[in-house]
């Protein structure tokens, strides 16, 4: 599962690692349709299930692409929308029930959504039970500067996951919250 899949370069990658099937979750309209193409030209369609919504604590509310939805956080887009594009949103458990996808069938979850990665903690911590599945987890600290109470989100997911860095070195309690605040832009592995 690749949420915030941009373009595709995960998907791509996935199945030059004989990945069987990918759900790519892009909030984008305009990226959602560039990865739709280069799915196509690379012909893995039939492989790959795009998932356009828009990860938020709340499913079902309609999003304006392009604006904020947490102050200080920003989006990478093909366009600038400006708020004109608008898509569901959906929570992460939401999205994978909605589409069917078996958990035990996902070895990877690639989260990479600029900033708002602090919205799924609470779906990490219902994922959580599938000890088989590894979380690559990008952080987007500099989007967090307004957002109250943000290490303590991240806090939540302690007790849940065992943490390492994106060159698998182990990080234990104090340890990763310092990691997380002197590695801006930083990739964590959840396992």
């Amino acid at each position: 599962i690749d949420v915030g899949a941009w373009i595709g370069p995960t998907v791509l990658i996935g199945y030059a690692n004989t990945a069987k099937h990918n759900y790519a979750i892009e909030a984008d309209p305009a990226n959602a349709h560039i990865l739709n193409k280069n799915c196509m030209r690379n012909f893995i369609d039939d492989r790959v299930t795009i998932i356009t919504r828009c990860m938020y604590p709340v499913s079902n509310e309609t999003i304006r692409f392009g604006k904020c939805l947490l102050q200080g956080s920003g989006a990478s887009s093909t366009k600038t929308f400006g708020g004109s594009a608008k898509v569901l949103s959906s929570t992460l458990i939401d999205s994978i029930i909605d589409n069917n996808i078996n958990l035990d069938e996902v070895n990877i979850l690639k989260i990479d959504i600029e900033g708002a990665e602090l919205l799924l903690v609470r779906d990490l911590i219902k994922l959580s039970k599938y000890k088989h599945l590894v979380v690559f987890l990008s952080l987007h600290q500099h989007f967090w500067k307004n957002i109250p109470g943000k290490p303590e989100q991240i806090k939540l997911l302690y007790d849940c996951y065992d943490f390492y860095t994106s060159s698998e070195d182990a990080l234990r309690g104090n340890d990763i919250s310092e990691y997380i605040e002197n590695n801006v832009g930083c990739m964590l592995l959840l396992k």
